[in-house]
């Protein structure tokens, strides 16, 4: 009497062939010969035959389940990766705390609040390090706020271009400080793909895509 299914690949799982790697005409070859090799005084239950046919049926599902989902990764990868592609030329926006100065420019801090703040104090660092400029915004409420800057210190004197790195305080009524969300945004001048992710370029900067937080035209404001 042939071995059932299920010893036939126990016995196997030494060889060289994966246990799984069992087709469908084959199942049914040994099922046969099985059926047609079996003991006349103990053929085969009604119930033994059915589960041999329900274990191939479930392998086969999870191996067509398998397939599927690898088809549909790659198309997902492929979709986002041409999606991306759009985002040249917009403006987008990301978590960060440098502003990018240009001489003769404004520039902004942008930022958000979870609450409402009593007092809210924004400061500019330049790149050594250096606290060049304070600002006092008084009362603010929950949302986006931005605060401009025109490039120049706490004595008037204008700064040179440059990336400054941006600090946000807020505090409510009761002097307990209220976070502070920095964001920045920029155009988005170049998009490349590593690793099957895209990443955008901002400036001198490159962000990863699933950081970006918005997006508007570059003549919105």
């Amino acid at each position: 009497m042939i071995p059932q299914i299920g010893a036939t690949t126990a016995a196997g799982a030494s060889s060289s062939k994966k246990p799984d790697a069992l087709g469908e005409d084959v199942f049914l070859d040994l099922l046969v010969s099985q059926l047609k090799n079996q003991d006349p005084l103990e053929p085969m239950k009604d119930t033994e035959f059915v589960t041999q046919l329900a274990q191939f049926s479930e392998l086969d599902e999870v191996r067509a389940i398998t397939s599927g989902q690898k088809d549909l990764q790659a198309y997902m990868a492929s979709l986002n990766n041409f999606s991306s592609v759009s985002l040249l030329g917009k403006e987008v926006a990301f978590a960060g705390d440098q502003v990018t100065h240009q001489e003769g420019l404004p520039s902004e801090v942008r930022f958000d609040l979870p609450a409402e703040a009593a007092l809210v104090t924004v400061k500019l660092y330049d790149p050594q390090g250096h606290l060049v400029r304070t600002i006092d915004k008084g009362p603010m409420a929950a949302g986006s706020h931005i605060v401009g800057w025109n490039g120049a210190d706490d004595t008037g004197q204008p700064l040179p271009a440059g990336a400054y790195r941006c600090e946000v305080t807020a505090r409510d009524a009761s002097q307990s400080n209220v976070p502070v969300t920095l964001k920045q945004q920029g155009v988005v001048r170049e998009v490349v793909f590593e690793n099957g992710a895209p990443s955008v370029r901002v400036g001198e900067r490159w962000i990863p895509l699933s950081e970006v937080q918005g997006i508007q035209m570059a003549s919105q404001r």
